[in-house]
């Protein structure tokens, strides 16, 4: 055995007998985080952690995903608690993003037929066109982003007069999901649409209940035109 790791057994036999000859019984147990990250666990559990007993000092050692705690059993018991509390699986999200051209022509796009009834409420065109569209599922506090062609573009067909048709990419940071069956909503952090240039156009930040279609905004485009954003969240797990 190396002489490294015989030291280090010593050292960890002696704090055992000084808290044994002191009255308190120290022991080690080790808890896979599921989502925080090991510093804000240690944050957390650190108030049920006593780092200044004399001769039987509490520790904590964290590293990516795993958190080892020295300690008494019903203080480990706590932290277990406080961990099944706080660190919970984050939830999967599915976002389906739709850049819509609001263009002034009479007829509707079928494919957005369920968005078009609200859009009519909310501005004056007369025909709307699903020009882009993307799915993306990331996961609770993560950010997300989707590069979306435009539709327009088919071979044969002329390349319409918007300044936009090159392309666009979505952008999204996914927050806290709460609330439970039709009350479950989701925080999307700045929601973001830019041009595939990568030229921002819009974004704005909405609490959105699952399941439902939201229109974040739009761009005055030359013409009687605009750009049009709207996101559906749904929850995969």
């Amino acid at each position: 055995m190396k002489p490294g790791l015989w030291a280090s057994k010593l050292a960890v036999l002696a704090m055992f007998l000084t808290a044994c000859r002191n009255g308190v019984a120290l022991e080690t147990r080790t808890f896979r985080l599921q989502s925080l990250d090991d510093s804000v666990a240690r944050t957390i559990i650190d108030p049920y952690v006593f780092w200044d007993r004399p001769n039987a000092p509490g520790t904590v050692a964290g590293t990516q995903g795993v958190l080892t705690v020295r300690e008494t059993s019903d203080n480990l018991d706590r932290i277990e608690r406080v961990l099944e509390e706080f660190d919970t699986p984050r939830k999967t999200l599915a976002l389906h993003f739709q850049v819509i051209l609001a263009n002034g022509q009479s007829t509707s796009d079928s494919s957005i037929a369920e968005v078009v009834a609200e859009l009519r409420n909310l501005f004056r065109f007369q025909g709307y066109q699903l020009i882009a569209e993307g799915y993306i599922a990331g996961l609770e506090h993560t950010h997300v982003e989707q590069l979306m062609y435009d539709l327009r573009r088919v071979p044969g067909r002329p390349i319409p007069s918007s300044m936009m048709y090159a392309g666009y990419r979505a952008a999204a940071d996914i927050g806290t999901v709460s609330g439970t069956g039709d009350a479950t909503q989701i925080e999307l952090e700045y929601v973001s649409l830019y041009s595939a240039a990568g030229d921002p156009l819009f974004g704005a930040s909405v609490v959105l209940g699952i399941g439902n279609t939201v229109v974040l905004g739009t761009l005055q485009l030359p013409g009687n035109e605009a750009l049009i954003l709207a996101v559906r969240a749904e929850l995969v797990r």
